[in-house]
């Protein structure tokens, strides 16, 4: 009985140093001054989630626009930072052309829309809180793809980034004109 308790000790110690070092490391805080990466692979883009009111969004909607969408989850500290300039760059662009959806992974609606009010964020908010779009290659949050008018993922960013910089802003608009 005595060995039983001390592997079951052992296999909590390991969940307890290893379940936070999973999280740490899953969270990028990248630096690269890269704008943003080619996608290499093909990336089935199409999906459909929940907004903050329980609406279920399809991706189709946007086709005909480009589309920024970042990965992101309330305890990710550099996605939170990067959340405002994510904001930022959203008001440069006409929502005609060019949108930004926040994916939120892992936790309820009600949670995050919580949290984005108490941090005053008016982002286009889905919720994926069964990470079901696993084949969008997100190894690490904070992860931002750029989909193409057709639909078609060409870019991607892992880690936080000034999404509001000049650098930026004139590459989307790059993209788009």
């Amino acid at each position: 009985m005595k060995k039983v308790w001390v592997m079951i000790n052992k296999t909590l110690l390991k969940i307890i140093i290893l379940f936070p070092l999973f999280f740490t490391l899953s969270c990028s805080n990248n630096s690269n001054d890269q704008v943003m990466e080619k996608v290499g692979a093909q990336i089935d883009s199409g999906f459909e989630l929940p907004n903050l009111d329980g609406q279920e969004v399809n991706i189709s909607n946007y086709k005909g626009k480009y589309i920024l969408i970042n990965f992101w989850a309330t305890w990710c500290k550099p996605c939170v930072r990067e959340l405002p300039s994510l904001e930022n760059l959203q008001s440069n662009f006409n929502a005609e052309n060019f949108e930004i959806i926040a994916i939120h992974i892992g936790q309820t609606k009600d949670q995050v829309r919580s949290f984005l009010i108490e941090q005053g964020i008016t982002l286009n908010v889905l919720i994926d809180e069964d990470i079901t779009l696993s084949n969008w290659m997100v190894e690490a949050i904070p992860t931002t793809f750029l989909v193409n008018k057709e639909g078609i993922v060409e870019y991607r960013y892992v880690g936080e980034k000034d999404w509001g910089s000049e650098s930026v802003i004139s590459f989307i608009q790059s993209k788009i004109n």
